[in-house]
């Protein structure tokens, strides 16, 4: 393979071996200036003093006699001057974007050398442009007059208002802004640029301390860097060696050598003798592979690094791996094959994917929300979890947070005490509630250096990992310190929405440098770092169109005819500077596989770039296409059946009468093996429960508990005792009662009686709303309970229970049933088994046999759960009572027929109220005692129900596969 860059060394080293330490090598990219530096001591026979290296951005600055600011210190700046010129009140925050969009305009007039008083006029008269832009051609004065005349300032709307009154401005930010950064010896890389042109064109000296330059690898170049070169060119201080493909070179409509023509003819080559014509010469494999998704990109470029190895043996020092979407960068490490170790990453990983990055969105999002409370600082448990879950939090004391995480659950703490949150040195850093924000930045500094000082020394971690981790900690914290000391110095006021803002936007395009060898077997990169290498075997993933070529995005305030007519950057410019990278890259390249995403949503098109099209269509080599589908094998839902051994069985006996347990298998427990005996299985044998949760809202379930609670609380006093009308309407018209006795079934359901409010005025948002739902809700039931008064209230939330014989392999055994009844009242010589359900209204059954149906979808579990709270109350009392089972659907109390009993469907569809037990009371314990038997038969396995609207809530469906 003929590499430029190493002929280029051994030409340059046979040029000026005995000088080569006077010379100054200037490249458009860092990357190849490590290579230079590797071909020549590969070349060299002897001991030699290096040239100087730098990159054009390098070598501009150290001529300015300026120092290139970071953009957040530039923005800032530039925000100073933004107010001052057009007196306005805008947030920082606002700015950002659009301080950083008049940024990159401002470095493209100093870069391509223009007049910046020209391109900010307002010119009101066409005829201003022949006299006043005499130097631009008349194709720009074309282009310039068209946006002037379409934009006439006589039919102007509000927006064009708006955009003249900025932009009448501009030239006097841009010259006051440049005044500042002078003083303060700082500038952007545009205003360097523009400073080294401007000693030349006034004969200062640049300060050279080189004999000549050698420039490298470059193509499209910018007004300021031709100037430069033709300085130095005149003065017989320059050399040039050009990177490029005869192909594309000679055809004069081919847009990858659009700026190379111009540049050699300008500036031509020293004599260099290389081979410029390998594009169609040399033998090539190129595949065009198309995959969906761009996970499926990072796994096939396991694939091709496999086959090429394998086919071919080929060498992964010549092989790199191009990025055209460097999001792909962590998908493709993870999909290297492990037998390459050897790799070096050129490019850098976003710290807004860094875990510490996370820990500072927390941070803020924590003091956000915080709140103060009698003397006390409270943190919202949300933000408190994710804090203490963490991995920098968890890591420095994993049984400390577990058991404050323990304390928060079982309290139920939606706000969290600040004293409750100060058990290790690092927790009382991040647990303080910060009231004046221009701290906040110190706030997250100081966790941060903790963090840095003790977190991995503490561990005594030296991992890889957690080098990198530190090295993201080190970076964000720079970050944060500089934005910190910006905020102080210029006095900038941000609130906490503004500054977690400014964060996310001054993080966004901040990327992390990997430390590896530079000159590793295997090179992972980004498209600019590509810029003078050559490599045998090429993959680049993301040859989508949009991607490659690059969508502009940055933005710009000067419209797209102002930009093109005085010769800055547009959409076709970065066309050519992409297909020229394209290009030059596969050039010399035998092993070329061409990668994109077939998939179409918001971040792909689906289609495949340009370059790959009209690689196609120039019919230059045998091009393979490959469409390779990932097989994806989705195993068949096998019936997931557990059989009943020794283990199982002995597990059972906790329910039997001889056993020692005090477990009873309430209607609930039979219940649940009626509609999946797998379930009932999981929740009562394995005994596997859901994860306790913080309880913020209420939702069903909880609101059926408040009122449940809130029911017995109310008529607890008037237990074992006649209620009558005077106590009902006692009841009714105090508010006060009603309204105690809600917030204390709050404290007990959702505070567990640990943590308590004693107002209403403790409540908010959807907990007000659910409060005032259940007042009425009770006021509604104590209405009800009016029209059977007086009764005697004989039990509220009452255990009962009962052992029911059953045979088990022709042994007479007893099962444990029991149960808490809601409320027995007795009225009329009958006693009521009462079962509140605020759920949706289901009073009705088929018949009996239906509520023992497992296979039924609509099966009545309400109305079977009160006939067996029926029998454990009719067993005790040795039958000799009249029982009526009854169901108070809640929503149901409002209308003017409510009735409490069950139905039961009799002859031609009517359907037959249940108005004692008894009636069904044979038939019912005939089939229980069925079920009962079932469960305890060890022949019989636990299955999954085949009724699959009872798994779409179960607990346990991850496990079955349901």
């Amino acid at each position: 393979m003929d590499n430029f860059l190493y002929s280029v060394t051994k030409d340059i080293y046979n040029k000026y071996r005995e000088n080569i330490s006077k010379l100054c090598i200037v490249f458009p990219n860092r990357r190849a200036g490590v290579y230079f530096n590797k071909y020549l001591s590969e070349i060299s026979s002897e001991v030699i003093w290096l040239p100087k290296i730098y990159t054009i951005n390098e070598l501009m600055e150290h001529l300015s006699g300026l120092n290139i600011a970071d953009k957040l210190t530039l923005v800032f700046n530039l925000f100073n001057v933004y107010k001052k010129e057009l007196s306005f009140n805008e947030s920082f925050d606002d700015y950002y974007s659009w301080g950083e969009m008049l940024l990159n305009d401002f470095d493209d007039i100093d870069k391509y050398y223009i007049n910046a008083k020209d391109i900010f006029q307002n010119i009101s008269s066409l005829k201003q442009i022949e006299t006043d832009f005499n130097y631009l051609t008349d194709k720009q004065k074309a282009v310039l007059s068209e946006f002037w005349n379409n934009f006439n300032i006589s039919r102007s709307s509000k927006e064009k208002k708006d955009f003249l009154k900025i932009w009448e401005s501009l030239y006097s930010i841009y010259k006051n802004f440049r005044i500042e950064l002078k003083q303060k010896n700082i500038a952007y890389e545009g205003m360097v640029y523009r400073e080294v042109i401007e000693k030349i064109a006034n004969n200062q000296s640049l300060n050279f301390k080189c004999n000549k330059f050698v420039f490298i690898g470059f193509n499209a170049l910018n007004t300021c860097e031709e100037k430069l070169f033709n300085h130095l060119n005149t003065n017989d201080l320059a050399d040039f060696y050009w990177d490029y493909d005869e192909y594309y070179f000679t055809n004069i409509n081919h847009e990858a050598g659009l700026f190379l023509r111009k540049n050699i003819k300008k500036f031509p080559s020293n004599k260099f003798q290389f081979n410029f014509n390998k594009l169609t010469t040399t033998k090539k494999s190129v595949e065009y592979i198309g995959v969906q998704y761009n996970i499926g990109q990072a796994k096939i470029t396991n694939y091709i690094l496999k086959n090429w190895q394998k086919s071919q043996k080929i060498n992964f020092n010549k092989t790199a791996i191009i990025l055209a979407d460097e999001n792909l960068l962590m998908p493709v490490m993870d999909s290297i094959p492990d037998d390459i170790n050897d790799i070096n990453i050129t490019m850098g990983y976003p710290l807004s994917d860094t875990k510490v990055f996370n820990l500072v969105r927390n941070l803020l999002e924590l003091q956000k929300n915080a709140k103060k409370e009698n003397e006390l600082y409270k943190f919202y448990f949300k933000d408190v979890i994710l804090l203490l879950n963490h991995q920098y939090i968890k890591y420095h004391n994993k049984e400390t947070i577990e058991n404050i995480n323990s304390e928060i659950i079982k309290n139920n703490f939606v706000y969290v005490p600040d004293n409750k949150l100060n058990d290790t040195e690092l927790l009382k850093k991040i647990f303080i509630n910060i009231e004046d924000n221009s701290k906040l930045a110190g706030y997250i500094l100081n966790i941060l250096q903790y963090l840095l000082q003790n977190l991995f020394v503490k561990n005594n971690d030296t991992s890889f990992s957690s080098l990198l981790e530190q090295e993201f900690i080190y970076h964000t914290y720079l970050t944060l310190k500089r934005l910190n000391e910006i905020i102080l110095q210029e006095n900038i006021f941000l609130n906490i929405t503004t500054f977690k803002s400014l964060i996310n936007k001054i993080i966004k395009n901040k990327r992390i440098p990997f430390i590896g060898e530079p000159i590793a077997d295997l090179q992972i990169m980004g498209v600019l770092e590509t810029r003078v290498l050559d490599f045998e075997n090429i993959i680049i993933l993301s040859m989508n169109e949009g991607v490659l070529p690059a969508v502009n995005t940055s933005g710009s305030y000067i419209p797209y005819n102002i930009r093109k007519s005085f010769g800055l950057q547009t959409i076709e410019y970065q066309n050519a500077i992409y297909s020229y990278y394209f290009y030059r890259l596969i050039q010399r390249a035998k092993n070329v596989a061409l990668v994109y995403n077939t998939s179409t949503n918001l971040m792909s098109t689906g289609e495949m770039s340009r370059f790959m099209l009209q690689l196609k269509y120039e019919n230059l080599f045998d091009i393979v296409e490959k469409n390779p589908v990932f097989k994806i094998n989705i195993l068949e839902n096998k019936s997931y059946n557990v059989i009943k051994d020794n283990n199982i069985l002995e597990k059972l006996d906790i329910f039997l009468e001889n056993s020692k347990s005090d477990k009873f298998l309430s209607p609930s427990a039979v219940n649940t093996y009626i509609n999946c005996s797998l379930q009932f299985y999981f929740k009562y044998i394995l005994r596997l429960k859901e994860p306790d949760e913080i309880i913020e809202s209420v939702d069903n379930l909880v609101f059926g508990n408040l009122l449940h609670k809130s029911i017995q609380l109310l008529y607890e006093p008037y237990e074992n005792k006649t209620v009558d009308k005077d106590i009902l309407d006692n009841i009714l018209s105090s508010n006060k009662m009603i309204e105690e006795t809600i917030l204390k079934a709050y404290n007990k359901v959702i505070f567990s009686g640990i943590f308590s409010i004693n107002n209403i005025s403790s409540l908010s948002g959807e907990n007000l709303l659910i409060f005032e739902i259940l007042k009425k809700h009770l006021k509604q039931i104590i209405k009800v309970d009016k029209k059977i008064i007086p009764f005697q209230l004989i039990g509220l939330e009452k255990f009962y229970s009962y052992n029911f014989p059953v045979n088990i392999n022709n042994k007479l055994v007893k099962v444990k049933l029991g149960g808490v009844i809601d409320r027995i009242d007795s009225t009329e010589n009958k006693v009521r088994i009462i079962d509140y359900k605020t759920g949706k209204i289901n009073n009705s059954f088929g018949d009996i046999f239906s509520l023992f149906d497992s296979e039924l979808k609509n099966r009545n579990n309400a109305a079977f759960q009160v006939l067996l709270y029926s029998l454990l109350f009719n067993k005790n009392c040795l039958n000799e009572t009249a029982v009526v089972p009854g169901l108070i659907f809640t929503k149901e109390t409002f209308k003017d027929d409510f009735n409490y009993h069950i139905l039961m469907k009799a002859e031609k569809n009517k359907k037959k109220q249940i108005d004692l037990y008894s009636e069904v009371s044979e038939e019912f314990e005939n089939s229980l005692k069925s079920i009962l038997e079932e469960i305890f038969n060890p022949d019989l396995e636990f299955y999954q129900t085949e009724n699959h609207k009872i798994c779409e809530n179960c607990l346990f469906s991850g496990i079955c596969h349901r």
